[in-house]
C-alpha cells in the first residue's frame, strides 16, 4: 500500500508542471498569443482573463506563475507607455470607444498622467484646427475659404476677449459707449472684442502672424497621390532612353501584332512607335487577367483554384507575388486545346518574363509600400 502511494506522489510531482507568462519580467510570444487571442477572438473580457487561464491550467494539472495586468499602462525597456481612450456618443445615439494614443512618459504617477491627457487634448485640438480635407469640387473649395475666415474672426475675437479683460473700467465703458451709437446692443461686446483683438494682432511679428492664421487645405489625398505616381512613372520610363539602355519589353496589341508581323515598314514603325510596355502597363494587364470587373472574363476562379491547390490558400490579385501568375500562365497555356494564349495573356507572360519589366515593378512595389500606404 505505501508502495502504491509512494509511486502516486512520483507522477504526480514528474506530471505537475508550471506555466509562466513572464520571462525575466517580459511576457513571452506565447503568453501575448494567448491573451490576444483570448479578447480579440474569444471576446473573453481582460478582467477576466487571469481567471481563465488558471480555470484552463487546474484542469490540465498545471500551476500558472505570474499575471495579467488589468492597467492601461505598461513599460517597455523602461519608459512607460499610457493607453488612452475616449467614449463618444455617436450621432444615432450609440456609444462608441475610440484609440486616443499611446504615447510614452516619464512615470506612471496620477499628475503624469493628467499631462499627457492635456498634451493628447491639445495635439487633437491643433491637428483639427489648423485644416480640414475635401475633395477638389468648386463648393469644397469655397468652404474652405468660409473655415478659414471663421478660424480668422474666432482667433481675433479670443484675443480681443483677453484684452479688453486686461482694460481698466472706465476704458471699457468709454469704448462700449462709442460702439453703441453704430451697432445694437447685443452685437457691441462681439465687435469691441474683434476690434481690440485685430489690434493686438497687427502688433505681432510676421512669424506669428503666420502661425496665428495657419489654416492646411489638405484636399483630396487619392488625386495628388495618382499624379505623383504618374509623374514618377513617366520619368522612370524616359531613363531608359536618357542612359542609352534598353528598356522594357514592348507589350502590342492585337491589332499592332498584326502590322508588325505583316504591315510595310512604315506601318511596322508606327506599330512600334504607339506601342508601350513596361511595369505599369503589365500590372495593368494583369489586372484584367487575374481579376477582371467581369468575372466572366479573364482566370479569376481558375487562379484561385491553383493557389488553393499550390499554396494552401487563394488570394485575390495583386496580393500574391507575380512568380505564381508567371507558373500560372505557363499552367494556363497547356490546358487550351489550342496550346496557345490570348494576346493579353501573352503581354502578361511576356512582361513577367522581361528583367527590365521586373525592375520597374519592384519600383513601384517598393513606392507602393513606402509612400502610397502611409499617405493614404
Amino acid at each position: 500500500m505505501r508502495a502504491n502511494e509512494k509511486a502516486r506522489d512520483i507522477c504526480a510531482t514528474e506530471t505537475a508542471s508550471t506555466f509562466a507568462l513572464k520571462e525575466k519580467g517580459v511576457f513571452t510570444d506565447v503568453s501575448r498569443t494567448m491573451v490576444r487571442d483570448l479578447v480579440a477572438n474569444l471576446d473573453v473580457p481582460l478582467r477576466s482573463i487571469n481567471s481563465t487561464i488558471n480555470v484552463v491550467a487546474e484542469a490540465l494539472g498545471d500551476e500558472v506563475e505570474g499575471d495579467v495586468s488589468k492597467r492601461n499602462g505598461t513599460t517597455h525597456k523602461n519608459i512607460n507607455h499610457q493607453c488612452h481612450h475616449v467614449t463618444l456618443t455617436l450621432p444615432d445615439g450609440q456609444t462608441a470607444t475610440q484609440l486616443a494614443g499611446i504615447p510614452h512618459e516619464v512615470n506612471h504617477t496620477s499628475k503624469t498622467q493628467l499631462h499627457g491627457w492635456k498634451n493628447q487634448a491639445a495635439e487633437m485640438y491643433s491637428t483639427y484646427n489648423d485644416g480640414m480635407l475635401t475633395d477638389h469640387a468648386e463648393d469644397q473649395k469655397k468652404l474652405v475659404r468660409l473655415f478659414a475666415e471663421w478660424k480668422r474672426e474666432c482667433k481675433r475675437e479670443v484675443r480681443g476677449k483677453k484684452a479688453l479683460a486686461r482694460l481698466p473700467p472706465a476704458d471699457v465703458v468709454r469704448l462700449l459707449s462709442e460702439m453703441m451709437e453704430n451697432l445694437h446692443s447685443s452685437e457691441v461686446v462681439c465687435q469691441l472684442r474683434m476690434t481690440l483683438g485685430e489690434e493686438q494682432f497687427t502688433s505681432l511679428s510676421s512669424a506669428e502672424k503666420e502661425a496665428v492664421d495657419f489654416f492646411v487645405w489638405a484636399g483630396c489625398c487619392m488625386h495628388k497621390e495618382l499624379n505623383a505616381a504618374k509623374g514618377g512613372n513617366t520619368r522612370m520610363r524616359a531613363w531608359w532612353e536618357q542612359n542609352s539602355v534598353d528598356g522594357p519589353v514592348l507589350l502590342m496589341n492585337k491589332d499592332n501584332v498584326a502590322v508588325a508581323s505583316g504591315g510595310s515598314s512604315a506601318a511596322k514603325d508606327q506599330a512600334v512607335q504607339v506601342s508601350t510596355g513596361g511595369g505599369q502597363k503589365t500590372l495593368d494587364l494583369a489586372g484584367s487577367v487575374f481579376r477582371h470587373k467581369d468575372d466572366k472574363k479573364g482566370q479569376h476562379d481558375s487562379l484561385q483554384y491553383y493557389l488553393e491547390m499550390e499554396l494552401g490558400f487563394t488570394s485575390q490579385w495583386p496580393d500574391t507575388n507575380a512568380t505564381c501568375k508567371y507558373l500560372f500562365l505557363e499552367i494556363i497555356l497547356f490546358k487550351k486545346e489550342s496550346r496557345t494564349h490570348t494576346n493579353i495573356e501573352q503581354n502578361v507572360f511576356r512582361g513577367f518574363s522581361c528583367l527590365r519589366t521586373e525592375e520597374e515593378i519592384t519600383c513601384w512595389a517598393s513606392y507602393n509600400q513606402c509612400l502610397t500606404h502611409p499617405y493614404l
